[in-house]
């Protein structure tokens, strides 16, 4: 076996969780650069994202049962979340203008059920960068103190 593999015995448990834990960071802020708009793809809109973390929400409301007709959008789903969730874990690293203060412990759900009714109650701003919107979704949700 090849040094560069790790055992299988090692993918799992502590070993695993360790790797995990180390490079969450990185990955986290990767995720929120590359929702940022940090490429050289135009940013989406809230319109845009709003269907995907609209089925994020109603797959998890069904324990994970999923549509054939769904099942090709269950990666922008986990973007959505996954984009909700870096604004989260990171939002006390943000700038003043732009910080919030979730509670220590939080469901990322809570996050995109926010997002989503933030959104759907400004369908004047559906054109506008997802990122952007979601942000100030997220400090109305939970203004710092």
């Amino acid at each position: 076996m090849s040094g560069l593999a790790p055992r299988p015995s090692t993918l799992y448990g502590t070993e695993m969780n360790q790797l995990v834990d180390k490079r969450r960071p990185t990955a986290v802020i990767l995720g929120l650069a590359m929702s940022l708009g940090c490429t050289s793809a135009p940013a989406a809109s809230a319109s845009e994202v709003l269907p995907a973390c609209k089925l994020y929400l109603s797959v998890v409301k069904r324990h994970g049962a999923v549509s054939q007709s769904e099942i090709s959008h269950l990666v922008d789903a986990g973007e959505c979340l996954g984009a909700i969730y870096a604004m989260l874990t990171l939002s006390h690293s943000l700038a003043e203008s732009l910080k919030f203060c979730p509670p220590v412990e939080f469901e990322a759900e809570e996050g995109v059920h926010a997002v989503v009714a933030y959104i759907e109650s400004r369908p004047g701003r559906a054109r506008e960068d997802f990122t952007t919107v979601a942000l100030e979704a997220l400090r109305s949700k939970w203004p710092c103190k």
